[in-house]
């Protein structure tokens, strides 16, 4: 669909911090646009500026969530600038969506170097034709599906990061369809379109994107670890803790009883030989 030289004809837009502008976008931003010369800076939405409890545009489900800090799954959100990192996101594909054109979205904290590039433009030329949503760098897919020998489907929950990702005026608009009110991470919320729609046609590359530690470190999203959101949903998984569990009761069970016969029968040896 694209090549080398098509590649600097497709529009892209930049989420922009401006709080962060000095350590991301100011950095970043000229590089993309001189991959892509047709490069918006896009404002984000910042967190720290959005009344998230009296905005309808947020469910009340995650405005509990980020209220109490609450995650039992790595769906939802806890902290309002995951809710604002899905704005911006659905503040870019209404862009795309009103423009009719086909574009490249990145979040400011992708940091381009010479081989990143080379990365990008490679990925980006391999993108087929009638797709509405093709991953370019992210960081989570646990589906194997095959789309062709160069990317993965997207089917469920399982895909997250949004680091940079090519999207159609119609894949933007069948996200938008459904996308209000906010309750999960933007990046899940497209995997369960996905799912669902089987109008929208969502691919990521067949390879993962691991980013520098020092990017996730300095992430604003507040992607800490939670135990209980990292636990499987299948049942199978707790029946084998209980089932090991089990084994491992009666195992010490069996021990203690061996044991005390074992005493026993020391005991009974003991007085006998005293008695002699």
């Amino acid at each position: 669909m694209y090549n080398k030289q098509t590649i600097r004809n497709i529009p892209a837009y930049v989420i922009c911090l401006d709080r962060k502008r000095k350590e991301r976008c100011d950095i970043n931003f000229p590089k993309i646009k001189k991959m892509f010369p047709k490069t918006t800076w896009v404002h984000a939405v910042d967190g720290n500026e959005i009344d998230y409890l009296n905005d309808d545009r947020i469910s009340v489900f995650a405005k509990y969530n980020v209220k109490n800090n609450y995650k039992i799954d790595y769906s939802f959100m806890n902290h309002k600038n995951q809710l604002a990192c899905a704005l911006s996101h659905i503040k870019v594909w209404e862009k795309i969506k009103n423009g009719g054109i086909p574009a490249i979205v990145f979040e400011d904290d992708v940091t381009i170097d010479r081989t990143l590039k080379d990365k990008i433009t490679n990925i980006i030329t391999k993108i087929p034709k009638h797709v509405d949503f093709a991953s370019i760098l992210y960081t989570g897919n646990d589906n194997t599906k095959k789309y062709n020998d160069d990317w993965f489907k997207i089917i469920n929950n399982s895909f997250f990061g949004l680091l940079a990702y090519f999207i159609t005026p119609k894949g933007a608009s069948i996200l938008l369809q459904n996308v209000f009110p906010i309750e999960v991470h933007i990046d899940k919320y497209i995997g369960y379109i996905s799912s669902i729609n089987h109008e929208f046609k969502a691919i990521c590359y067949k390879d993962k994107y691991i980013p520098p530690l020092e990017t996730y470190m300095k992430s604003t999203l507040n992607h800490g670890i939670n135990f209980k959101s990292e636990l499987p949903d299948n049942n199978t998984f707790y029946w084998i803790v209980i089932a090991i569990i089990l084994v491992i009761i009666i195992g010490i069970i069996f021990t203690i009883v061996f044991l005390n016969k074992d005493r026993q029968k020391c005991n009974r040896q003991l007085k006998k030989y005293k008695k002699k």
